[in-house]
């Protein structure tokens, strides 16, 4: 009898597609993956670890950062605000860490009862809104902050009592507001070109009742020279909000039965605006499109763990940002560690972008995001009982601070494949090797786990060291600077193949990677099982 031949199950692709907790394991190909822990998908479709997250400022106390907002003057210079602990704040770049200088109000300030501010410049000020209180006003030209009603020459709209909006947009010479307390559905917009004035020429108001019946107004947007209006259950667009000399705006469209159920997770980038509905992350243009059809929401392969999420989360502390040079959409819930990344650089075959997720300590999960046009990403980090602080989003290590001491701390990296049975479901198979190829990565343990015939709690495991190819080095920090005790350099790396001795039979198999990540990213390039079909004796 002629003597079984090594078969190898060859996966070019792993992951490309990136998580499906949706669909059965078993019935998807080796592109789609069951876990995806702090993984990134590169511009070469190759899955990479995320970057660390560096304390820039210290602390705050123990409150969460939940808002972040990037003041720009108009000669260039700008401004890093936040917001913690019932209080404004503003980073003194001059120090290591940098110093959150707690903002003093002029006049008679309003007592802050909360931290979910949503920011907007208007020419040089800047403004910030939430629930259950008045705009709070930061003029650029005296560095004063002070009520918005308490700015020279504010006039009060008289369409509504309290001027307590929990959204606003600046768009189209115009400030737009909605939300107050007493009244979920009207939006009031101010004259043009005077942001102060709520009441007299080019001032006014929308009442979305008669479009749309009874609906909580959320968020306010601007898309294609149109001006949308989300509600949670409703969706409205008028058309040319520009005219300075209108008092009443043409309904362009109104999409019922799906709205907007967190202020915060609506993002405009390029031609479209995406949002969280009820039952997902959807997109305007697509909902257009297809309504009054079934509709496919954005993360419908993660459906069950989004729904889950929004049932037990606030949804004012759900936040999201959209990374324009890095091309994806940022998402976090309240109580969960769990970042959920959509990747819009490459659409998958059924028309989602590819998800992956970000994991942080529990006391350091993100609480808001901010994003520039540099592509620099913020994170406003912290807990109720943990120190809040603001960081960015680089290089490839998590950093905190002891007082002045800089503490460096690796992350770990984790990714599970679907079930595979190398095209012959029914036949026993006796595993021998693993390999994989590596484009980078230096002094880290990777473990492989390979897990048999749908048995996720009885796994065997190796682990190799990446030591990439090199030819010569160059400092990754400089000379100088030390991380985790020591310098380190960058190798010019090669890709390198590693290869792991296999063991065990089994019809079925799932295979786990391991990386603790410590400076250096490494992208996985491919991977391959061999096998031997047959009898197993």
């Amino acid at each position: 009898m002629p003597t079984k031949q090594l078969n190898p199950l060859v996966l070019d692709s792993v992951g490309v597609f990136g998580l499906n907790t949706q669909a059965n394991a078993s019935s998807l190909d080796h592109r789609w993956l069951v876990n995806a822990d702090n993984i990134m998908i590169n511009s070469e479709g190759r899955l990479t670890s995320r970057k660390g997250i560096q304390a820039i400022s210290a602390t705050v106390g123990n409150y969460p950062v939940k808002s972040l907002h990037w003041h720009q003057y108009a000669n260039g210079t700008a401004n890093l605000i936040s917001s913690a602990n019932n209080k404004i704040w503003k980073i003194n770049s001059s120090a290591v860490p940098q110093v959150n200088t707690e903002q003093t109000f002029a006049g008679t300030p309003q007592t802050i009862t909360g931290d979910n501010w949503q920011w907007i410049q208007y020419d040089d000020d800047s403004i910030g809104v939430q629930a259950g209180h008045r705009p709070i006003h930061f003029t650029s030209d005296t560095g004063v902050w002070s009520d918005l009603e308490d700015t020279a020459h504010y006039s009060a709209s008289t369409n509504i009592t309290t001027f307590d909006p929990s959204t606003m947009l600046s768009q189209y010479g115009r400030l737009w507001a909605a939300g107050f307390t007493e009244d979920k559905q009207t939006i009031l917009y101010s004259r043009t070109l005077e942001h102060h004035k709520w009441t007299g020429t080019g001032s006014g108001a929308l009442n979305m009742k008669s479009v749309w019946g009874y609906d909580d107004i959320v968020a306010l947007e601007s898309f294609n020279g149109k001006l949308i209006i989300f509600g949670k259950n409703n969706i409205a667009i008028y058309n040319d909000p520009f005219d300075p000399s209108a008092t009443t705006f043409a309904l362009d469209e109104v999409i019922q039965g799906v709205g907007c159920i967190a202020r915060d997770s609506i993002q405009a980038f390029g031609d479209d605006v995406l949002f969280l509905a009820a039952d997902g992350v959807r997109s305007l243009n697509r909902t257009k499109i297809q309504d009054k059809m079934p509709l496919t929401d954005l993360t419908k392969n993660v459906k069950n763990d989004i729904i889950k999420h929004i049932t037990s989360s606030n949804p004012d502390d759900i936040k999201s940002e959209y990374n324009t040079s890095g091309g994806y959409y940022v998402l976090s819930f309240t109580g969960i560690n769990e970042t959920y990344i959509l990747d819009f650089k490459v659409i998958n075959p059924d028309n989602t972008p590819r998800i992956t997720k970000w994991l942080f300590d529990k006391n350091r999960s993100p609480k808001s995001f901010l994003s520039l046009s540099t592509g620099q990403l913020y994170l406003g980090l912290g807990s109720s009982n943990f120190n809040g602080v603001i960081a960015t989003y680089d290089n490839y290590y998590d950093l905190d601070y002891s007082g002045s001491t800089a503490v460096y701390k690796t992350y770990q990296t984790t990714f599970k494949t679907v079930w595979m049975d190398f095209g012959v479901p029914h036949s026993a198979k006796l595993l021998k090797q693993f390999s994989c190829v590596i484009d980078g990565g230096r002094e880290q343990d990777v473990t492989v786990k390979w897990y048999r015939d749908y048995n996720i709690t009885q796994g065997n495991s190796a682990t190799f060291n990446l030591t990439p190819v090199s030819s010569g080095t160059t400092a990754v920090y400089g000379a100088s600077t030390s991380l985790f005790g020591t310098s380190k350099y960058s190798p010019l790396f090669f890709p390198r193949e590693y290869k792991v001795n296999m063991s065990k039979s089994a019809k079925t198999v799932q295979i786990e990677m391991i990386n603790l990540i410590n400076g250096f990213k490494g992208s996985l390039q491919s991977m391959t099982v061999l096998a031997k079909e047959g009898k197993i004796r």
